[in-house]
């Protein structure tokens, strides 16, 4: 394998001849005013030669042989040259035995091993017939000492030769895994780029500075702008203010948020990368899920036509009883006393509140959830949900809010506080404190709530399911009230958790808005009616 091209053996044999018709100058003017007669012919017929040498590797050059072909003709007639010169200048007293090792070297540089090896055997031999030629030709004989010499330079020139190969042979070895490499890096390279460019998940490479470094295809387009490599991820605008943000806090490893543009949702994400010096240290990802989103909403449309199937065949079974109570306290309203009829009215009244709530968590349940922030103020809407509560039995209910207003859908709120609080007075026995607390997270700038009560827990049963609809086990109960919270909460990003504690059962609501304000707030301690487990 040689890695050569024309134009570097082309170079090679221009440097050549400069190099060989300069020795022949030299050599012309060194021995030409004592030479003999013969030895001035040698020295013309020499400078022919390279003429006619210099040709002929053009001509090699031109009819485009391999290139170890032609490195080989070259440095044979090289070889051939030198021999030639050695004869002419003296034979083994030339000076100008060096250019074989001279020959020898350049040719390991640019061959491979075996044209090394067969240009140091043909130099070997050449100097050898130039020496044995010129004794034979002039009639001297070699002195024993000459022949030693003779040997020790041949053994040098094969030893230089040996090396040369060697290193030829490590060079070959060094250029394939070299090109071995080159073209699995090529490759890798094709490979990322129809990769990256194929996928439908918008990619953002980041370094520790957080300036982009590289991006596909997909989030080029997200970006909306033309070229953005080297540009600080905060320059770019348009990407979510949640995850510059968390960019710049820098106290996380990961981030995940939901980003909505171009009337798609995507799944953004950010990790950081093992480490990898300084030019890859984050990887943005931008997954649409708008369709898993629309989907999503399909499956929670079916899910409320088959909660209103079975809500209605529960509606059918509760609503016959108080009907029939009803029906039988008004025929009784003419036929009894006035203590009685006051009592019968008390009744009737309680069953038009049992038949309302039943109507009203199914309307709650079903209605389509659309947030719609505005600024409202949570102490107004948790008085609203007390002064709505009527029933023949008192609670003491606590409310510490700390937080004059946020940015809240109120009507969705006041659901939320108005089923939560009705499940606390429902569970906690008489006289025990209900406890609403609401003020703000310091470490997020958002806002929870925590409802308190002192019953005796969620069963074990539906611990699991709480917030499923018809998971209650109350008999007045609907079922509803929880599944309705959960609704809520989804529709509006609030994290919805319960737990007990020193026997209390805690249901808490969080989240962070962009907007909620924090002020002194107000303590307010007044006494309920009980009302009926919703």
């Amino acid at each position: 394998m040689n890695t050569h091209t024309p134009s570097q053996i082309l170079r090679l044999l221009l440097f050549r001849s400069v190099a060989m018709f300069a020795v022949l100058a030299i050599a012309l003017w060194v021995y030409l005013p004592s030479a003999t007669a013969i030895q001035r012919q040698g020295l013309f017929y020499l400078c022919g030669l390279a003429v006619i040498f210099s040709a002929t590797q053009g001509i090699i050059i031109w009819r485009k042989m391999s290139l170890t072909a032609q490195l080989l003709c070259q440095f044979g007639m090289d070889a051939l040259l030198i021999s030639l010169l050695v004869f002419v200048t003296g034979g083994f007293h030339s000076p100008f035995v060096l250019l074989f090792g001279l020959v020898i070297v350049a040719n390991g540089i640019h061959a491979h091993s075996l044209s090394v090896a067969v240009v140091s055997v043909a130099a070997c031999i050449g100097y050898l017939v130039a020496v044995h030629t010129y004794s034979w030709v002039h009639h001297e004989v070699l002195p024993e000492e000459a022949t030693l010499q003779l040997l020790l330079q041949v053994s040098i020139l094969l030893l230089v030769g040996g090396i040369m190969a060697a290193l030829a042979r490590r060079h070959v070895g060094l250029t394939r895994e070299s090109d071995r490499v080159v073209r699995q890096h090529e490759n890798l390279q094709r490979m990322h780029h129809q990769v990256m460019s194929s996928m439908s998940e918008g990619m953002i490479v980041l370094d520790r500075f957080f300036n982009i470094q590289d991006y596909n295809e997909a989030a080029h387009q997200l970006l909306q702008t033309r070229e953005v490599i080297g540009q600080s991820v905060f320059s770019v605008s348009i990407l979510p203010a949640a995850l510059l943000n968390f960019f710049q806090q820098g106290k996380d490893l990961k981030f995940q948020c939901e980003w909505l543009q171009d009337e798609r949702t995507y799944l953004v994400q950010a990790g950081r990368l093992p480490e990898n010096g300084n030019l890859a240290c984050w990887l943005l990802t931008f997954v649409d899920v708008s369709d898993m989103k629309s989907l999503e909403k399909q499956l929670m449309e079916h899910n409320k036509l088959a909660a209103m199937g079975r809500m209605a065949a529960m509606l059918a079974h509760e609503l016959r009883n108080p009907m029939h109570t009803m029906s039988h306290a008004v025929d009784l309203l003419d036929k009894v006393s006035a203590p009685q009829q006051q009592q019968i009215q008390r009744i009737v009244h309680e069953e038009i509140l049992r038949l309302n709530r039943l109507i009203s968590d199914m309307l709650n349940y079903t209605r389509p959830l659309e947030p719609k922030p505005e600024p409202c103020t949570p102490a107004a809407i948790i008085a609203a949900s007390l002064a709505q509560e009527d029933v023949n039995a008192h609670h003491q209910v606590t409310v510490d809010c700390s937080v004059n207003s946020m940015q809240e859908d109120p009507n969705h709120l006041r659901l939320v506080f108005d089923n939560l609080l009705r499940n606390a007075l429902q569970a906690s026995p008489e006289p025990a404190t209900v406890t609403i607390h609401c003020y703000a997270c310091s470490d997020h700038e958002g806002w929870r709530v925590q409802v308190v009560d002192h019953g005796a827990g969620i069963p074990e049963s539906i611990r699991a399911t709480v917030f499923e609809p018809f998971a209650s086990e109350s008999s007045g109960g609907t079922g509803l009230g929880l599944a309705t919270v959960w609704q809520v909460c989804r529709a509006n990003q609030w994290q919805l958790r319960h737990h007990r504690q020193d026997d209390c059962t805690f249901f808490t609501i969080e989240h962070s808005p962009d907007h909620a304000e924090q002020g002194e707030g107000f303590i307010l301690t007044t006494e309920v009616p009980v009302m009926s487990h919703g």
